[in-house]
């Protein structure tokens, strides 16, 4: 499979969502997030129009993100630690994210 098949958000959002892609049928179903596409703080940043803090704060308890890097350094140093968030978390988080406002919304 190509790495382009993968590229575009939109559809990997939808085949996540819907359990298949209208767009393009041959993307796969990731039955493990291992496998599945994984996004930086950045690009989901950019995605979602949000400053990176915002992203960083939503996904960095959230189990399931992978978290690459240094944490509790000795000697008072700050901690490095790279976010990688799979594709089906992302979309879970929104989705908890848009029903709460609707909800909230309608009452």
């Amino acid at each position: 499979m190509k790495h382009s098949q993968l590229s575009n958000p939109k559809d990997i959002f939808e085949r996540l969502d819907n359990g298949s892609s209208t767009t393009n049928p041959e993307l796969p179903v990731f039955p493990d997030s291992a496998l599945e596409p994984h996004y930086s703080v950045q690009v989901l940043a950019e995605l979602w129009r949000l400053d990176e803090s915002t992203i960083r704060r939503i996904f960095e308890d959230v189990p399931g993100v992978l978290r690459i890097g240094t944490e509790r350094r000795r000697g008072g140093k700050r901690d490095y630690v790279t976010l990688r968030i799979p594709a089906s978390i992302a979309s879970r988080e929104y989705q908890k994210r848009v029903v709460a406002e609707t909800a909230k919304k309608r009452s």
